[in-house]
């Protein structure tokens, strides 16, 4: 029984890691098209006399509009995928407790354990399976969090020097990488 039991760990390795690499791609578009939403509204707020006087406004709203439906989407899947981490591991713990049962029920009629033996297993087997439970919950909100703060998630500012001179900033990460200039880019003075 305690092969049967331990039989179950790898599936829920492999049942974690499966949904976690799903679950970080979807909290990483998450992150970067949030990033661009940000970056849009900020442009927006404070070059709004710009967008008036070039009559954009309706060019603006539909940008944010779009930008705001690709967030709801990839926020989304990435939530249904965090989301299925909880009722995944509740299977393989009662797929596992089943499995357990019937090979004690097996065992019980044949006379090699007791009814009390394979309670008690089943009690450990649960508190095996406990931990595992619980670290697979967090993991998923360790995983937002680590690609909330991922040093790989780009931003595009545009950066004041001096009166008419800015300076574009593609990647923010620990430092601050300063290449070329563009246009529609968030000041930052």
């Amino acid at each position: 029984m305690a092969v049967i039991s331990l039989m179950m760990v790898p599936v829920t390795y492999f049942l974690t890691r499966f949904i976690a690499k799903h679950t970080r791609k979807g909290f990483r578009e998450t992150q970067k098209t949030l990033g661009e939403l940000n970056g849009q509204i900020e442009e927006n707020i404070t070059g709004q006399h710009v967008v008036k006087a070039f009559a954009q406004e309706q060019s603006a709203i539909q940008t944010f509009s779009t930008t705001n439906r690709d967030l709801q989407k990839v926020a989304t899947r990435a939530r249904v995928y965090a989301s299925f981490m909880g009722p995944l591991m509740n299977m393989t713990g009662n797929l596992s407790q089943a499995v357990i049962v019937t090979f004690g029920g097996i065992l019980a009629i044949q006379g090699l354990a007791t009814v009390g033996e394979i309670t008690a297993f089943i009690n450990y087997s649960s508190r095996l399976r406990m931990p595992l439970n619980m670290i697979a919950q967090l993991f998923t909100s360790i995983q937002s969090a680590l690609d909330s703060v991922s040093p790989t998630a780009t931003q595009r500012y545009l950066v004041w020097i001096a009166p008419g001179v800015y300076t574009e900033t593609v990647t923010m990460k620990p430092y601050v990488d300063i290449t070329g200039a563009g246009q529609g880019l968030t000041r930052i003075i």
